[in-house]
């Protein structure tokens, strides 16, 4: 599967505490609609002139994408194309009825993958991480828009100092709220862009999160019907092997081989996660490992890893 990213705005309806964009960030102008669509067609012609698959996935973000001025018209044109089209939204947009309409009249839901992250079960924990009021209730309201529509919504749960304690309640939330259909997917958190003071209390790794994950996994053993949870850009150091499964492993697939962002297509993207040379030389599941951010190594450092030795 050949994948694309496109950053497609900088601008946001959130303010998040763990966001690389800051409020000093220069705001961007929009990616060109005909320039993410020609970059896709193109990485789709060349795949096709080398005999290789042409699948092309394709994750649209932001700031917020669905801020986007012609993103309906976008999705559309490129399942179209052929492409498997993600989101990366928070979702509140898809609360509007006049936003649901545009979508409506371009997208197909049903080939639409959108990812929403949820800061917190609590409201006010939520909306301390976003400094968005209210975003908690319109979020909520927008991911069951598109479940209702069929879109493949995930749940996403980033993974920090100020909520590690509560991966149990909120796993108990999700469940409560959505259908076993929808995905969990927990994550680390790249701490590119974060001020210093937010690091302090954001800033998490071993020996704090390791107990914290396994007794979520925990919970998630005890239900046999289970919804699919997953973890990413989680050190296999940070969990015992028993819940490796519950890991995404080390995958080349997993990297980009195209990014965009602001009318620049840069090909054959560089990965921003991995293992480290530092402190994971003589791990020996280093191959299997997908590591992390490594935004994460330079602030957690060497106590927060603990590598496996023969």
């Amino acid at each position: 599967m050949y994948s694309m990213y496109f950053t497609l705005t900088s601008v946001c309806n959130q303010n998040c505490t763990c966001c690389p964009y800051t409020e000093n960030d220069e705001i961007f102008p929009e990616m060109r609609r005909e320039d993410v669509e020609n970059a896709v067609r193109k990485a789709s012609e060349d795949l096709r002139k080398k005999g290789k698959e042409s699948a092309i996935a394709v994750v649209l973000s932001g700031g917020e994408p669905a801020l986007y001025t012609e993103l309906p018209m976008l999705i559309g044109n490129l399942q179209e194309m052929g492409a498997q089209v993600h989101l990366l939204s928070n979702g509140e947009c898809f609360a509007d009825a006049g936003f649901l309409g545009r979508m409506d009249e371009s997208v197909d839901w049903s080939r639409l993958r959108v990812t929403t992250t949820l800061h917190s079960h609590e409201k006010e924990k939520h909306e301390a991480a976003n400094r968005k009021k209210g975003s908690f209730d319109r979020t909520l309201s927008g991911l069951h828009n598109m479940d209702l529509r069929g879109a493949q919504i995930i749940v996403k749960h980033c993974i920090t100092g100020t909520n590690y304690r509560d991966l149990c309640e909120f796993y108990r939330f999700v469940d409560l709220e959505f259908g076993k259909h929808v995905p969990l997917y927990l994550c680390g958190i790249d701490y590119i862009g974060i001020p210093e003071e937010r690091v302090k209390r954001e800033k998490i790794g071993l020996p704090e999160i390791r107990p914290a994950l396994e007794r979520m996994f925990d919970m998630v053993e005890e239900n046999e019907n289970h919804r699919p949870v997953y973890a990413s850009h989680i050190p296999l150091c940070w969990a015992d092997p028993y819940y490796w499964k519950y890991l995404t492993l080390n995958h080349p697939e997993q990297t980009y081989n195209a990014s965009g962002k602001y009318g620049d297509v840069h090909w054959n993207a560089a990965s921003d996660t991995g293992t480290e040379d530092d402190i994971c030389p003589g791990c020996i599941v280093r191959h299997l490992c997908m590591g992390t951010y490594f935004s994460a190594f330079k602030v957690l450092e060497k106590t927060a890893f603990r590598p496996y030795s023969s």
